[in-house]
């Protein structure tokens, strides 16, 4: 299969710095998979990303150059996730028209443009390549009536069609360093395209391989 994986920058972008346990137990789990299928990555900003989005916001920077500097976070990112695979060359690509990987090269990249968060770039990437599923490995278990950190009571939802995901997420907008479940983009995207999705919390790197295998602890995205 093509797989395209949005990696949460938050799962591994930590306060202290990046989480190199992660990173390598990620690394190792997909590169063990690369003689059964593709795999292209897209690595969000964390937690690197806010800190650097809210200085410039306090000191009166616009939004789309505070998208820049976000973007240039997820790039960042992307770069220490090539280290970990054994890919250490800086040149990060900034489309998704780059996409291509070769024998057990896993591609991967972060943010493009000003405006696209890299869950809408994801979305992107898996309409480019025609990717039989896409991951969205965040920071929760799935996708929820409500904010399940603002109300622990919030239904869990196991099963969504695109039209559903897409009035769950509409009111939430976008702004540089916005951060929640997936972005209205990315939904407007897998419903265009009929994507097969799943929503899982990528801090535990067996939901990200189960859901490779068919087995969604999480949400899925029925197409």
């Amino acid at each position: 299969m093509k797989i395209v994986i949005s990696l949460g920058g938050s799962i591994f972008a930590k306060d202290h710095g990046v989480d190199l346990d992660y990173i390598r137990g990620f690394s190792e789990a997909l590169l063990s998979l690369t003689s059964e299928h593709e795999f292209y990555i897209v690595t969000g900003g964390g937690r690197t990303a806010r800190n650097y989005i809210d200085a410039g916001r306090g000191l009166g920077a616009d939004e789309k150059f505070l998208d820049t500097m976000g973007i240039a976070a997820t790039r960042l990112n992307a770069m220490i996730l090539r280290s970990a695979l054994g890919n250490t060359n800086p040149n990060i690509p900034a489309r998704v028209e780059e996409a291509k990987t070769t024998g057990r090269e896993i591609f991967v990249m972060g943010g493009t443009v000003s405006g696209h968060s890299t869950d809408a770039v994801s979305a992107m990437l898996a309409e480019q390549i025609g990717a039989d599923l896409l991951i969205n490995a965040t920071n929760v278990d799935g996708v929820y009536e409500r904010d399940p950190k603002k109300d622990p009571g919030a239904k869990r939802y196991d099963r969504l069609t695109a039209e559903e995901l897409i009035k769950i997420v509409k009111t939430q907008g976008y702004r540089a360093g916005t951060s929640s479940v997936i972005d209205p983009k990315a939904a407007e995207i897998i419903r265009k395209n009929r994507l097969k999705t799943a929503i899982v919390d990528g801090r535990n790197v067996d939901n990200i391989i189960s859901a490779i295998h068919g087995k969604i602890q999480g949400t899925t995205i029925e197409t």
